[in-house]
């Protein structure tokens, strides 16, 4: 087949620490294709995923170091062993429908970090939404040259209709003319999407793009 069937699944539980009441879910994903997802939430935010490539849990959340030694202790263990559970009823599945899962196109949103001042460290975001299959290609210009220093792409992430997110970002120091483009490829589009943010007001001419501004003065 062109596209793959992809099961998703998910496991919450509620537990209190610290005085406090929190959400832990775990998200697991698999496909015909042989990719496949396993990634710990807390409270709504990813916090470590499982890289089965290099074999060990990546920790994404910087803000809870506390919890880090603890839950990587065990986590790729578990996403191993969901991971099988995932194929197992992935080929049941299968069986049961071989049809294609229905492609859908993200929605993309930019903006700033922190309000844009000249010469000062910002990050710009570039926040991919709603799409499926869970892969796509996000490529940063400024001022219509492609960068690839500061730029990093989470991994996707799963929400509960079965659609993922992802956010992209590009750490720089911007000036009062720059135009910075984050553009999205994905199966389900035509074209690339491209969005744009610019600290003033930017004019175009001579091609036309799919633009959203979001202007700082």
């Amino acid at each position: 087949m062109d596209s793959s069937l992809m099961l998703l699944a998910l496991a919450s539980c509620v537990f209190t620490a610290h005085a406090a009441v929190h959400e832990e879910t775990l998200f697991y994903s698999c496909s015909e294709s042989g990719d496949g997802q396993v990634q710990l939430h807390w409270d709504g935010d990813q916090i470590t995923y499982a890289d089965f490539k290099k074999q060990h849990a990546v920790w994404t959340a910087p803000l809870l170091k506390d919890l880090e030694t603890a839950i990587l202790s065990w986590f790729f263990h578990l996403a191993l062993d969901s991971r099988t559970r995932c194929e197992f009823y992935l080929d049941r599945a299968v069986r049961l429908d071989n049809s294609s899962m229905t492609l859908k196109a993200p929605a993309v949103v930019i903006y700033p970090m922190d309000e844009a001042e000249t010469g000062k460290n910002n990050t710009i975001y570039c926040h991919i939404r709603n799409f499926y299959p869970p892969s796509n290609n996000v490529t940063w210009t400024r001022n219509g040259i492609r960068v690839t220093e500061g730029v990093n792409l989470s991994n996707p992430y799963p929400q509960t209709d079965g659609t993922f997110n992802q956010l992209a970002s590009f750490s720089f120091q911007p000036q009062s003319d720059d135009v910075v483009e984050c553009s999205v490829q994905h199966q389900a589009l035509s074209r690339p999407l491209i969005t744009a943010w610019s600290k003033t007001v930017a004019r175009f001419s001579g091609h036309k793009l799919d633009h959203v501004y979001y202007l700082f003065i």
